[in-house]
């Protein structure tokens, strides 16, 4: 049996796509759009065909057969014809889903494996034999399958062997993410969800936390009642990264409330106790330090009236947070959005992105932080408007100060999301574009005898990978951001918008876009950062990289005045007030 597939890119003009299939010398040419369920294929023939995928435009179809009639469609269930009735439940040593699932064995006998994502782990069992409990059916995946997979969410399916599968659901009892089943074994902790928009089901494996332990369960759920009774506060919470942090920008604008004394607001800063940081705020804020997983922490998750952060709400106590009552109100939550760093490096209309759009968000957007007009037209591209930004430049910026006996060469590329599995696995990491990047700089500038000033400061997730992977370079690698920066003399990235600070304070920034296609392919998206408004010299080779970090040693770090003037344009402010301009904002927008 033949099939061909044909575009006919006329069609695509004019909205919709059409097909042309070839079986046993007989074509059947249709839309698309008519097959999105199922189709029938007026034939002149008689055919059995149990199922055969076929691509068009890129995706998957099903021809098969029912009778003697010929159909098409993309949704394998549509010939499998399964119905299900599931639920979810853990165990010591599984997770189990159990319930009626329609026996399709007899039709499709190789249809019962259970995949986690593309791999199979097990398959379905069907205890009973005679006909009024032959549907009932049991489906035990290890957890220690799960943990193989290596990934924190993984999609769980049934298909054949030959890698056709449908996706497992469970009934959804509520709006947004339902939780089935949770359980904590040894130190991980996994859950099983559904997706925001569907039933279908995702498991989840995590590192164990705090927050799953029974007394934080149990603070939480005390907190949450009693929250319907007292109401919203006026009241703000301010934190930062994981709550583990004091040197962000939610810090400082945090100290510039303390020393303000017209604030009517009760405000709060928020900080692990295990944090190196906490003993610096706990002993000067006492009264105005909220701990991590008190009782108070919980309460005022939920009586608060607003967050104010660097980062994004669910960061108030973890930013994996699969707690249904603390989700809700995070998602609630107005939140005053100070940013990590200017916005004009990645695209912000990248696909990975498309959560931070307005519409799309689960997040309560109230106002974000820009430093430029020219900045805020990224905001625009993600759906905001002038009203939902406060123009005032970043508060970290105050303090960002460069050491006077700075004079490392600073390289931080950005992270390549796409690439993550394989940086996280020591046995594939090697093999990754981001860390060879990593390796030809490196081993470009120790030729030129150079590798003595250099730092290495990358996402954390790759800080201990290229430990390992790279032991040689262990100390170059600068974990703490602020501290690198504050003895970067010479500053190289890619996309990075830590570009921006590190020029703030005063670093020679130099791009290295050697990689630019193929980085714009993964990012879906164009940066908005090119040659003609950078405010770093651009290079297009290692070469010519090697030779710009020899030049600025030469000329003494002076940037040729094109690029400060450029940057004066993406970040408006120099005068180290940006904290107060903001604190003056929030006070008339009575938001402290």
């Amino acid at each position: 049996m033949e099939v061909l597939c044909n575009s006919y890119e006329e069609e695509r003009i004019l909205y919709d796509k059409w097909a042309e299939i070839e079986v046993n010398g007989e074509k059947f040419k249709f839309r698309l759009a008519d097959a999105k369920n199922i189709l029938e294929l007026t034939s002149k023939a008689d055919y059995h065909i149990d199922y055969m995928p076929i691509e068009l435009h890129s995706r998957i179809y099903y021809l098969f057969t029912r009778g003697k009639k010929l159909y098409i469609t993309p949704k394998i269930n549509k010939v499998w014809r399964r119905k299900a009735n599931l639920h979810c439940r853990t165990t010591k040593k599984y997770i189990v889903f159990s319930g009626k699932y329609t026996d399709i064995s007899k039709t499709f006998p190789d249809c019962d494996n259970v995949y986690l994502g593309d791999e199979i782990v097990t398959k379905i069992h069907r205890p009973f034999k005679f006909d009024l409990l032959k549907d009932y059916a049991v489906i035990k995946i290890p957890y220690e399958s799960i943990k193989k997979a290596g990934q924190v969410h993984c999609q769980v399916f049934i298909g054949d062997s030959k890698g056709n599968k449908m996706s497992v659901n469970l009934n959804k009892k509520h709006k947004g993410i339902n939780y089935f089943a949770r359980k904590a074994v040894g130190e991980d902790f996994f859950l099983v969800r559904s997706v925001i928009s569907s039933a279908k089901v995702r498991i989840v494996n995590i590192p164990m936390s705090a927050e799953y332990k029974p007394i934080n369960l149990f603070k939480n759920a005390v907190a949450h009642i009693l929250s319907k009774i007292i109401g919203h506060t006026n009241s703000a919470l301010l934190f930062e990264k994981e709550t583990r942090k004091a040197n962000e920008s939610g810090y400082y604008v945090f100290e510039e409330i303390m020393r303000r004394k017209n604030i009517k607001s009760k405000v709060f800063f928020v900080i692990d106790k295990e944090s190196p940081d906490f003993e610096k705020v706990y002993s000067t804020y006492p009264n105005n330090t909220l701990i991590k997983y008190s009782f108070k922490h919980y309460l005022y998750i939920y009586i608060s009236k607003y967050f104010i952060s660097s980062e994004l709400s669910n960061h108030v106590i973890n930013p994996r947070l699969y707690i249904r009552s603390i989700n809700k109100e995070i998602a609630r939550k107005p939140l005053v959005f100070l940013q990590h760093g200017v916005m004009f490096a990645k695209p912000v209309d990248n696909p990975a992105a498309a959560g931070f759009k307005k519409s799309n968000s689960a997040i309560n957007f109230f106002k974000c932080v820009v430093s430029s007009d020219l900045e805020a037209t990224q905001f625009h591209i993600l759906g905001f408007n002038n009203s939902d930004l406060i123009k005032c430049g970043l508060p970290k910026f105050d303090i960002s100060k460069m050491d006077e006996k700075a004079d490392k060469i600073l390289v931080m590329l950005t992270y390549r999301y796409w690439e993550e599995a394989l940086v996280m696995n020591p046995e594939t990491i090697t093999e990754t574009t981001y860390y060879n990047a990593y390796m030809e700089i490196l081993n470009a500038l120790e030729k030129e005898g150079l590798l003595d000033r250099v730092l290495i400061s990358c996402h954390p997730k790759f800080a201990e990978c290229i430990i390992k992977a790279a032991p040689k370079y262990e100390a170059l690698v600068e974990k703490d951001i602020n501290k690198a920066l504050e003895n970067a003399k010479i500053f190289i990235t890619d996309y990075s918008s830590a570009s921006y600070d590190a020029h703030y304070r005063g670093a020679y920034v130099i791009y290295n876009w050697k990689e630019r296609d193929y980085l714009i392919e993964n990012y879906k998206a164009i940066p908005p950062v090119n040659e003609n408004n950078c405010d770093g010299v651009p290079t297009f080779s290692v070469e010519e990289l090697v030779s710009e970090v020899k030049k600025a040693i030469a000329n003494n770090y002076v940037m040729d005045p094109m690029y400060e003037e450029r940057y004066r344009k993406i970040n408006e402010f120099h005068d180290g007030k940006n904290g107060e301009r903001l604190v003056d904002a929030l006070i008339e927008l009575n938001v402290i």
